[in-house]
């Protein structure tokens, strides 16, 4: 999985051998050491994750008893649920400072290898990708909700601009996280042990669903299922660019698209523009939700394909 760059030199041209993405390993690293690593990312997640979870716990419902004098239930609901997501989403982010730390001083390499090896951060490719899948995965979300499900509209939609501002960045900084970490940082480890790229595809994205927490222990296995696709579409097209960035962009569209269209459960009081019930995700799946989920990732992974790298919408040709 290597990638040739073809460099002009004198009039001619030469070709030089560029590390993939997926094999930019440095000369120490070995299984042991990615176990390790990911074991100490672990213990420091739990570690810089304790200040979240106080805010959260004990902060939040001090600014809530503070703010509904002022601002009436509604608003300080709506303010509350939205930090309270920031947080949440800021939490993850502690993998970034991990990262950061852990690649020079047990790798002895630049935290940068994990993007995109002897290429700088595209955040233009970045936002090409999410620009291009948000549009591509709102079609059947849109569709399912007024021909299918017929949700209302959810009475927290005219506080979305607060959430728009507010979450945007913790948002951003969570889906790299994620990416950084599971694309990124795993990808590469377990490349190592295993050859075949669609093998490590399928790995990860199993981790990527498990991690995702009590959702593959709780939800319907229609839910599972999404998640599942979702990752192998992120690792794929990771692996396909050979950089990190098309994979942000595809998990912060999806994120965006969940965040702003649906309710949470962990998070009641966040504002969403549909009044959509959670608890349905937790029934039994039918033959129709797995059919419709099935059909939703047809789309989806097959549109992005064409659309942006059979047509080239994303701009690889000249970034390669």
């Amino acid at each position: 999985m290597s990638s040739e760059l073809v460099i002009a030199e004198g009039g001619g041209e030469r070709a030089e051998q560029r590390r993939h993405l997926f094999t930019a390993r440095g000369t120490v690293d070995g299984g042991g050491t990615y176990l390790l690593g990911t074991i100490l990312i672990a213990i420091g997640m739990v570690i810089l994750t304790v200040p979240f979870v106080l805010l959260m716990k004990l902060a939040l419902p001090a600014v809530g008893a503070w703010l509904d004098p002022m601002t009436g239930a509604a608003v300080s609901a709506a303010i509350t649920g939205t930090l309270e997501l920031s947080l949440f989403l800021g939490s993850i982010a502690t993998i970034i400072p991990l990262l950061r730390w852990l690649l020079p001083w047990m790798h002895g390499r630049a935290f940068g290898e994990l993007i995109a090896p002897d290429r700088r951060l595209d955040l233009g490719l970045a936002a090409r990708a999410a620009a291009l899948f948000g549009g591509i995965i709102s079609v059947p979300v849109v569709v399912h909700a007024i021909f299918i499900g017929a949700y209302p509209v959810s009475p927290t939609w005219t506080y979305l601009p607060l959430l728009v501002v507010a979450a945007a960045v913790p948002l951003f900084l969570q889906v790299t996280a994620e990416e950084l970490l599971f694309r990124g940082y795993l990808t590469q480890g377990l490349g190592l042990v295993v050859s075949r790229p669609w093998v490590i595809f399928v790995l990860v994205s199993l981790l990527f669903s498990v991690v995702h927490g009590a959702v593959w222990i709780e939800q319907a296995w229609h839910v599972r299922l999404g998640f599942f696709v979702g990752a192998l579409l992120m690792s794929w097209a990771a692996w396909r660019a050979d950089r990190l960035e098309p994979a942000i962009g595809i998990h912060f569209a999806n994120n965006c698209v969940a965040l702003l269209l649906f309710q949470m459960s962990d998070l009641p009081d966040k504002p969403s523009l549909l009044a959509f019930d959670p608890e349905a995700n937790i029934r039994p799946s039918t033959l129709w939700d797995m059919g419709w989920e099935s059909g939703v990732a047809v789309w989806s992974c097959g549109l992005f394909w064409y659309l942006g790298f059979k047509r080239d919408w994303l701009g690889l040709a000249v970034r390669r």
